[in-house]
C-alpha cells in the first residue's frame, strides 16, 4: 500500500471539507438556538393564522362541493340523453287491469239490503193510487131539516121512535107509536111538527112505571113532574141558543116554534097531573113528586 491518499479524499480534505461539516452543524444549532430564544406569538397573530387556516379549509370544501354538482350534471344530463323504453306490451295489458279494478270495486260494493216484505200478498203486487174522493151530493134540505128536528126532540124530551136501529140511543126512550106519521116521509116531508108534539108528550107520560122503555143510561129522573119540569128548562136553553145564532140555515124559526110548543104542552100535562092525579100511571102521587121538586 503506498503512502499517497486518492484523489477525491485528497482535495477533500485540502478543501476544507472536514471544516465544512462542522460550520453546517454548528449554523444548524444556532437557528434551533435562535428560534428558541425568538419572542413568543402575540394572539392576534395567533387568531389571524387561525383565520387563515380555517378560510383555507372552506375553500377547499367548497371547491369540492362544485365538483361533485358538476359531476351530478353530467350523470343527469346522461341520464336524460337516454331515450326511454316503451314496452310494446304495455298498452294490451291495460284493458286488463282496468277490468281487474272494476271487478274489484264491484266485489267491494255493499250487498243490497233485503227490505221484509208483508206476509200473506203476492211479490207482484202494485202500489194502488189513493182513490179520489167522491164529491159529496148536494143534500136534500128537507132531509136535513127532518133530522135537525129529530136531535132537538132528542135533546129536549128525551124520546126516540121510528122502526130503524139507528132511530134508537140508550141515553132516550124508545115510543112505539100507534101512527108512523111522525117519521114517515111520504106523510110527513117536513119531519115532526107541532100537531106531533102532543102525540109524543101522551106516549112517553103513558107509559107503566115498572116498564122496560124506562130503563135508559144513564137513567133519567122518575116520575112525572120531575120529568116535565126538565123538558120545560131543556126547551128554554134551546130556544136561547137559537135565538143567539148568527148565521142560520133559515130553520131557526120552525124549530123555535116547536120549542114553545113544548113549553105549553108540558105545562098543561103537569096541571093536568095535579089536577087529576088518576089521569096518567106516572102520576099518581103528583102531589107528593111536586112536594120533592
Amino acid at each position: 500500500m503506498s503512502g499517497f491518499l486518492p484523489e477525491g479524499l485528497a482535495n477533500w480534505a485540502l478543501g476544507g471539507g472536514g471544516q465544512g461539516d462542522n460550520n453546517d452543524d454548528q449554523q444548524a444549532a444556532s437557528s434551533e438556538n435562535n428560534e428558541t430564544q425568538a419572542a413568543p406569538i402575540s394572539e392576534q397573530d395567533m387568531r389571524a393564522k387561525r383565520m387563515a387556516r380555517l378560510a383555507a379549509l372552506e375553500k377547499k370544501s367548497s371547491d369540492s362541493g362544485e365538483n361533485n354538482g358538476s359531476n351530478d350534471m353530467e350523470v343527469d344530463s346522461n341520464d336524460a340523453a337516454e331515450p326511454m323504453q316503451v314496452d310494446p306490451d304495455e298498452g294490451k295489458k291495460q284493458p286488463a287491469a282496468a277490468a281487474t279494478k272494476v271487478v274489484t270495486a264491484k266485489e267491494q260494493a255493499p250487498a243490497p239490503v233485503d227490505t221484509p216484505k208483508p206476509k200473506n200478498l203476492p211479490d207482484s203486487i202494485m202500489v194502488e193510487e189513493p182513490a179520489q174522493k167522491k164529491p159529496k151530493s148536494p143534500s136534500d134540505p128537507l132531509a136535513k131539516l127532518r133530522r135537525k128536528k129529530i136531535l132537538l126532540i132528542r135533546r129536549v124530551l128525551q124520546v126516540t121512535f121510528g122502526n130503524e136501529p139507528s132511530d134508537r140511543t140508550p141515553a132516550c126512550v124508545h115510543l112505539e107509536l100507534d101512527d108512523d106519521e111522525v117519521y114517515n116521509t111520504n106523510k110527513s116531508p117536513n119531519g115532526v111538527n107541532i100537531g106531533h108534539i102532543t102525540d109524543l108528550l101522551v106516549s112517553r107520560l103513558s107509559l107503566h112505571p115498572s116498564s122496560r122503555s124506562l130503563e135508559t143510561m144513564p137513567p133519567q129522573k122518575p116520575g112525572m113532574i120531575a120529568y116535565l119540569a126538565g123538558c120545560h128548562k131543556r126547551a128554554g136553553e134551546e130556544w136561547k141558543d137559537l135565538k143567539q145564532k148568527k148565521n142560520g140555515d133559515g130553520s131557526e124559526d120552525e124549530l123555535c116554534g116547536l120549542l114553545e110548543e113544548i113549553r105549553k104542552q108540558v105545562v098543561s100535562y103537569a096541571a093536568s097531573s095535579l089536577q087529576l092525579p088518576d089521569l096518567f100511571e106516572l102520576g099518581n102521587d103528583s102531589c107528593l113528586q111536586l112536594a120533592k121538586c
